[in-house]
């Protein structure tokens, strides 16, 4: 196993979940009803969400008696594209409770709506609060980075928009990268498989106190065998953890920028009777609370035990 970091740290920098964007150069004020926020320009995978507060300047408008927010999301041109719907997390505050935005797929375009929420005084200023994170997926093929533009609008009572933030604002989702090669995509019980899994911070984002595994969801992880390769020995893998995953992290390791974690696992069924079985093997990272911040699923078709 080799790891190019492997240190100890306060939990707390799990909070470095986003990038705030630098500051705008002072500019005329906006004239009429306007929105001014300003989202973070990086967000990580896994990481705690970013906050979005959206203050809603009502200059020469009238009164609202509430407001809802509608986020458009397209990619950028010419940037990697991912299923948004499914990667990106939008929350709204509604009193101590943070909850989803609805969401409407266009193409590869999401727009997520709040609904009603409190209201604006005419020439009167108001402040809605969002959340944005982003998780990876499994069902779309990795990316390092998905760059967004965002668009922001108020709409009244009615569904009108009633006021704009003046111009859309760029995002970066991010993740690290997991991978598991040597895994073949046959393999008979009773016959090891030697894998290579590794971790890499693609990010510029600081990933601290990881907990990355092999993760496989079917019954019978009982009688499966993960071991890590520690020198020249094997040594066993603790697990199926909630019947599921295995850590095979020597300690928790922490990545920054550009760095790597890797080990050599092996891997056996024991089971006669799987014979014939078609699943998946994922590799996984988390964060320490649990979070995922990467995967890579790679299937398989489970043969019977060869004979000797």
């Amino acid at each position: 196993m080799r790891s190019t970091v492997l240190r100890t740290t306060v939990a707390s920098m799990l909070l470095a979940g986003a990038v705030a964007l630098p500051a705008a150069p002072a500019a005329a004020a906006a004239a009429g009803p306007h929105l001014d926020l300003t989202p973070p320009a990086v967000v990580g995978a896994g990481l705690n969400p970013a906050d979005i507060p959206v203050e809603v300047v009502n200059t020469g408008g009238e009164a609202q008696s509430s407001v809802r927010l509608r986020l458009t999301v397209t990619p950028v041109a010419g940037s990697a594209v991912r299923p948004l719907d499914s990667t990106l997390l939008l929350t709204y505050q509604f009193g101590h409770q943070w909850r989803s935005l609805s969401y409407e797929t266009r193409g590869d375009t999401l727009v997520a709506t709040t609904p009603a929420l409190s209201g604006v005084d005419a020439d009167g200023t108001t402040t809605l609060r969002l959340q944005v994170s982003t998780r990876p997926t499994g069902s779309a093929p990795h990316v390092d980075e998905v760059r967004v533009n965002v668009a922001t609008e108020a709409l009244d009572g009615n569904g009108a928009v009633f006021a704009t933030d003046p111009a859309p604002d760029t995002v970066a989702l991010v993740e690290p990268r997991a991978e598991l090669t040597g895994w073949p995509e046959r393999l008979a019980v009773g016959t090891p498989a030697v894998v290579t899994v590794t971790l890499t911070n693609t990010t510029p984002l600081a990933y601290s106190i990881l907990r990355p595994g092999l993760a496989m969801y079917r019954a019978g992880n009982d009688q499966v065998v993960v071991e890590r390769l520690d020198g020249d020995e094997w040594t066993p893998v603790s697990g199926p953890s909630s019947s599921y995953n295995w850590w095979y992290a020597d300690g928790y390791p922490s990545l920054q920028p550009g760095e790597t974690y890797s080990a050599k696992l092996r891997v056996t069924f024991t089971d006669d009777a799987a014979a014939g079985e078609q699943g998946h093997l994922y590799h996984i990272g988390y964060t320490y609370f649990g979070y995922p911040i990467a995967v890579a699923g790679h299937p398989y078709t489970l043969e019977a035990r060869a004979v000797r």
